[in-house]
């Protein structure tokens, strides 16, 4: 069935009331998204664009998807569609299970993997897999969506289960952690799949699936079962061999990668807060730095401020 064209906006614009706090962080911006008190709503975010999904359980259980230009740093709305949730939002494209959504215009195109499912999505590089672990890399980088590699079988015969932020490296030469899992194991096994063409850096076993891995900018941090007041901590390399014992003692002076997107790393501060309003829901902040992806109960104010 085709997708619902969507609906072009002029005239919802964000409403500049910037406010001081004692911390002096100021709110930029702020959108009331005039939904009701059952909605959920999930927040996603460029350079250049916000998309926003809300479900409204009290309104037929009705979906809808809004797109916004983020140009002087204050959102207009550009279209409104009911494309389906978003699974996350490139720099060129928003993605969800089985299309492709243009952020200015709102247009939907038919995805091209067919009946996988996105895993995982960055900036650039777009993972589908199957139920059955076959997997592809798609390159959003470009005007066209190109396949990279696959496909390629990973362990296990489920749908593996990529971490958003679970990437040492960049989109083009590192590795990510995906958790894979056979019909008759106990437990997940941790495969790292690079993200240069789909290869298997190193699978380790079930009884490491329950293990803890901080990404670092050049390789991994394996947090062992608490042990007392300690927790034992071991440095992999990205793809998730153990580096030689003369290199082992450099663990400590790696640099972990934050587990959610960086809130003062990048040149546009960003932070986010919740408060309870009377009706409906709003969405208040500045632009982002990088792409992010929020969830957030209804009736949710969320502040993005800056310095």
């Amino acid at each position: 069935a085709p997708h619902p064209a969507p609906t072009p906006r002029h005239t919802r614009s964000a409403s500049p009331t910037p406010t001081a706090s004692a911390d002096s962080w100021k709110q930029a911006w702020s959108i009331d998204l005039g939904i009701g008190s059952d909605a959920t709503i999930s927040t996603y975010a460029n350079d250049d664009y916000l998309v926003v999904y809300d479900w409204d359980k009290s309104n037929n259980q009705k979906s809808r998807l809004r797109g916004y230009s983020l140009t002087n740093g204050r959102p207009q709305e550009l279209w409104s569609t009911s494309a389906g949730e978003l699974k996350d939002l490139t720099s060129s494209v928003a993605v969800t299970d089985g299309s492709l959504i243009d952020p200015a215009t709102g247009e939907v195109t038919e995805a091209p993997w067919g009946e996988s499912h996105p895993v995982l999505v960055t900036d650039d590089l777009i993972i589908t897999c199957s139920t059955s672990s076959v997997c592809a890399g798609w390159d959003s980088s470009g005007p066209v969506l190109t396949q990279r590699w696959g496909p390629v079988t990973l362990p296990g015969n489920h749908l593996p289960r990529f971490d958003r932020y679970g990437i040492t490296g960049n989109t083009s030469t590192g590795y990510a952690l995906a958790r894979v899992r056979d019909t008759n194991a106990r437990a997940d096994s941790i495969a790292f799949v690079s993200l240069e063409d789909g290869g298997i850096g190193t699978t380790l076993p079930e009884e490491d699936g329950d293990k803890l891995f901080a990404p670092a900018d050049d390789g991994w941090l394996q947090l062992g079962a608490a042990q007392g007041a300690q927790r034992p901590i071991t440095a992999l390399e990205p793809d998730g061999t153990t580096p030689p014992p003369s290199t082992r003692t450099r663990c400590c002076s790696r640099t972990p990668v934050p587990a959610s997107p960086p809130s003062i790393s990048t040149g546009t501060h960003w932070r986010q807060g919740t408060s309870r309003g009377p009706r409906s829901s709003s969405i208040a902040g500045p632009t982002p730095a990088n792409s992010t992806s929020t969830r957030y109960p209804a009736q949710t104010t969320i502040r993005g401020r800056h310095r």
